[in-house]
C-alpha cells in the first residue's frame, strides 16, 4: 500500500541572484565580510519587498579570483570572465550584479566595471556610511600609472 505524505504547499524554488563584490585586494578579511553582510542584508530587504523575491548570494572578489583566475590565465581574461561568465545550468549570466565597495578603484575593478557597464549588467556603488547603493555610470582616470588607485567611479 502506498502511503501519502503531506509535504505542504509546493513552491517553485527562488531564483538565485549572485552579486560580485569588488573590493580592494589589501582590505582585511573582517572588513570585506562586514561589507558582504551589509550588502546582502540591503539587497535581501529590497528583494523581499518585490512580488518575486530572490535569494541573494554575495561572492567576494577574492573568492572568485581564487576559484577562477588560474583558469582564466590573465587579469584581463579574469575581468571579462567575471562579467560574461555563464551559469551552465540556467544559461544565464553567473553574476546578476556587480557591487563596488570603494569610490577609488584599481585596474582590475576598473576593467570589471567598464565591461559590466558595456554589457548592461547592473553595477552599483555601496556607500558604507549611508548604507545606500548608487548606480555606477562611468569610470574616470586619476592616474593610469597607479594600478591600485588610479581610477574613480562616477555615480
Amino acid at each position: 500500500m502506498i502511503k501519502e505524505l503531506d509535504i505542504g504547499p509546493l513552491h517553485p524554488p527562488r531564483k538565485v541572484f549572485r552579486v560580485f563584490i569588488a573590493h580592494p585586494k589589501d582590505v582585511s578579511d573582517q572588513m570585506v565580510e562586514d561589507q558582504r553582510n551589509r550588502i546582502s542584508a540591503i539587497m535581501s530587504r529590497a528583494s523581499e519587498a518585490t512580488r518575486n523575491p530572490v535569494t541573494i548570494v554575495a561572492i567576494l572578489g577574492r573568492e572568485d579570483w581564487d576559484a577562477n583566475f588560474k583558469r582564466c590565465g590573465s587579469w584581463q581574461s579574469w575581468e571579462r570572465d567575471v562579467v560574461l561568465r555563464m551559469d551552465y545550468a540556467t544559461r544565464e549570466r553567473f553574476y546578476s550584479a556587480i557591487v563596488v565597495t570603494g569610490r577609488i578603484i584599481g585596474s582590475a575593478t576598473k576593467g570589471i566595471v567598464l565591461t559590466a557597464i558595456a554589457a548592461k549588467l547592473p553595477t552599483l556603488f555601496f556607500h558604507s556610511n549611508s548604507e545606500r547603493m548608487f548606480k555606477v555610470r562611468s569610470v574616470v582616470t586619476i592616474n593610469s600609472m597607479d594600478f591600485r588607485e588610479g581610477w574613480e567611479i562616477v555615480t
